[in-house]
């Protein structure tokens, strides 16, 4: 279906617009501020409805604007119309939509039908191709039906930063494992301190028995010393204290005897080499625990660069599926793609390719996402040379669609030149 005349009414510049088409292109020309454009918004309005409206509709000083066109093709014909009320204090302007067969009877639902036939009707191909990289991706991805991108999108970005987490933590741990220097002719297996230790510990028991005996021989050599000389004071002052002399001279070599017969005394021992051999079991040990934790560091390293690489896949496998997607839309052009920048056009990103294969693609596109009414609308069709517009013609015949193109200087003597919201006179 095609739009085989159209009618318009104070829509924006437009005072009254009536244009019949007679060629695949009808190209919409003028001096800017004339009503070109006014005339493809009227298409748009009346076709996807109020949500495309970008400002008020209705031309200053009116009350009503009026679009109407036929639709459809030999057997099949419908009367659209859709009327705009102007907005007053400050409130939106309204809008009615009618929808008429052949027979003059009115369908139910006006805008439902129209959806299906003709919502993709706001893509221009010359925009798909003007667009930003990631623009450009969401425009194609809209035109491919029964796939989810933004679904994919995001399992992708989820695999994406899983990865990257995964694959930074296992860079973490080598770089850990790296900074561990190990001997490989050190002791692989500790060694048992608590023998050693404990003999440490028994050669500083001895010492410490040594000493208290020491101290208590000490004693009784103070004590033997303190009797010696009260004996003697005694026997010096008083003679009469001979019994006591005697009886402390007796004690004194009884304690004396006791002395002797006492054992001799032990020599402390010596723990410099068991100290020593603590210090080499503390440096075998630490090479086996620097040994140990480099082999654990090294193992999550592996798990964690596992568990990216499983990330990997999945980016690969949600990256097949968009390209299975892609494959499976059918679209009217082959070698379309998309990476993750950008949609790419026989293996180049899309603003590499020719200007005359930009163009097919992006009309292809346009043909795709509309396959029941064959309408598009083309702005700024001033930026095509004569090549350029030869080939959208060309296509325009061969597919069996009608492009609106709106451009300054006009490409063909068919042109409909708008002049102060008309259509110019011949």
């Amino acid at each position: 279906m095609k739009i085989l005349e159209f009618h318009a009414e104070n829509v924006k510049r437009l005072r009254v617009v009536t244009i019949k088409p007679d060629s695949a292109v009808v190209e919409i020309a003028g001096d800017n501020e004339q009503g070109k454009t006014s005339v493809l918004d009227s298409i748009l309005w009346l076709l996807a409805g109020t949500d495309k409206v970008q400002w008020e509709p209705v031309r200053k000083g009116e009350e009503q604007a009026l679009i109407v066109a036929t639709i459809g093709e030999d057997r099949m014909q419908f009367r659209v119309s859709r009327v705009f009320q102007a907005g007053r204090g400050g409130e939106k302007f309204t809008s009615t939509l009618r929808i008429e067969d052949a027979g003059g009877r009115t369908i139910k639902g006006p805008q439902t039908l129209l959806d299906q036939m003709a919502a993709p009707i706001a893509f221009d191909p010359l925009d798909f191709a003007q667009a930003k990289p990631k623009e450009r991706i969401k425009l194609l991805q809209s035109v491919i039906s029964g796939v989810d991108f933004d679904h994919l999108a995001k399992r992708r970005q989820k695999a994406y930063e899983d990865r990257r987490d995964a694959a930074r933590d296992a860079k973490a741990l080598r770089a850990r494992a790296d900074g561990i220097v190990t001997d490989p002719s050190q002791h692989t297996v500790p060694v048992d301190k608590a023998a050693l230790l404990a003999a440490l510990q028994a050669a500083a028991d001895a010492a410490q028995a040594l000493d208290r005996e020491e101290a208590r021989r000490d004693q009784v050599r103070q004590q033997r010393d303190r009797r010696r000389e009260e004996a003697n004071r005694l026997a010096a002052e008083i003679k009469e204290m001979t019994k006591l002399r005697d009886a402390a001279t007796a004690e004194a070599e009884r304690l004396d005897a006791g002395l002797d017969v006492l054992p001799e005394l032990g020599k402390v021992q010596n723990t410099d080499d068991i100290r020593g051999r603590i210090m080499a079991a503390d440096m075998i040990n630490e090479q086996v625990r620097r040994r140990s934790d480099k082999a654990t560091l090294v193992e999550e390293a592996e798990a964690k660069e596992a568990e990216a690489e499983g990330f990997t896949r999945a980016i690969e496998r949600i990256d097949a599926t968009v390209a299975k997607a892609i494959e499976k839309a059918d679209l009217p052009i082959k070698g379309l793609a998309l990476s993750d920048d950008d949609v790419t056009l026989d293996g180049v990103p899309f603003g590499q390719a020719s200007d005359a294969r930009q163009l097919r693609a992006g009309i292809a596109i346009a043909m795709a996402s509309n396959p029941r009414l064959k309408v598009i609308r083309i702005r700024n069709g001033g930026v095509l040379d004569k090549n350029a517009f030869e080939t959208l013609t060309e296509v325009a015949t061969e597919t069996g669609f009608q492009v609106w193109l709106e451009s300054v200087e006009p490409h063909s003597t068919a042109a409909v030149i708008m002049e102060d919201g008309g259509v110019k006179a011949p």
